[in-house]
């Protein structure tokens, strides 16, 4: 097991050289001894590494201490600690950690977006320091790097709204403004499914609204940038719950998403 999963395939090349190593020299009876001793060394040590590396896993507040203090750059290791903190009823904690990776990388989007949006769930602090996040995040989003976790966490303050959750700032009119914030940016915009997701987050904003003459265009925005069943689905109902059926067939036609092989997937689809 390896940090953040990155490294199984680099790791290929030198596993298999040591094993064919093993086999080459067991073919000679002379060193065949010695083969087999250093196989099972070798054995006994990746033994050990693994029960160390999943006796940490087990361990959430040691793992997520250790891997953040040990790889302070990673985006991934930073938000783990942070979000266990705040289970465990910590926001404070989960706040601070936040806060200091923001200014430790400046350019990622995501400890200010999941401290927005955890700030907002526990309502710890002014509005006026509530409105300094959302602003935050509104200018980073158009200067960050891409990370895929920012579509989630934007999607994670559309429902903490429509939860009712910190209305003091967040409304329909700012999480739009977040989500056209990330399309400006260059990075998110390059990427298809980042677009079609955006536009998807806008789209339910708009429904949730009943503003459903603003919600068509971005629905088509979203099919524009990568169609799937899910968001023609969603256009063909909207569509319909206006009358305009002609319109939902004319999507159904141009945006031709192949139906999954699976014959259950399949069924369930066409039923919809």
């Amino acid at each position: 097991l390896y940090f953040e999963h990155r490294k199984y395939l680099t790791i290929a090349a030198p596993v298999f050289a040591i094993v064919a190593s093993f086999l080459i020299f067991s073919y000679s009876r002379k060193i065949e001894r010695l083969a087999y001793f250093l196989l099972a060394c070798y054995a006994l040590v990746i033994s050990v590494v693994l029960l160390q590396t999943t006796s940490l896993s087990g361990n959430n507040i040691l793992a997520s201490e250790i891997w953040s203090i040990e790889h302070p750059q990673s985006l991934r290791a930073t938000l783990n600690l942070a979000r266990y903190h705040e289970s465990v009823g910590d926001n404070h904690t989960a706040l601070k950690v936040l806060d200091e990776a923001a200014r430790a990388q400046p350019n990622s989007a995501d400890p200010v977006l999941v401290g927005l949006m955890i700030a907002c769930r526990v309502n710890s602090e002014s509005k006026d320091n509530l409105a300094e996040r959302l602003n935050n995040s509104t200018k980073i989003l158009r200067e960050s790097y891409s990370m895929p976790t920012t579509i989630n966490t934007l999607d994670g303050l559309k429902n903490a709204y429509l939860k009712g959750e910190c209305l003091e700032v967040l409304s329909s009119e700012s999480i739009i403004q977040l989500s056209l914030s990330a399309l400006s940016n260059k990075l998110y915009r390059a990427n298809p499914q980042n677009r079609s997701n955006i536009h998807l987050l806008i789209a339910t904003l708009h429904i949730n609204e009943k503003n459903l003459d603003k919600a068509i265009p971005e629905l088509i925005s979203a099919l524009d940038s990568k169609p799937d069943i899910e968001s023609i689905s969603l256009a063909i109902a909207t569509l319909n719950s206006m009358g305009r059926y002609q319109d939902g067939l004319d999507i159904l036609i141009k945006y031709n998403v192949d139906l999954p092989h699976n014959p259950w997937l399949k069924s369930k689809i066409i039923n919809q």
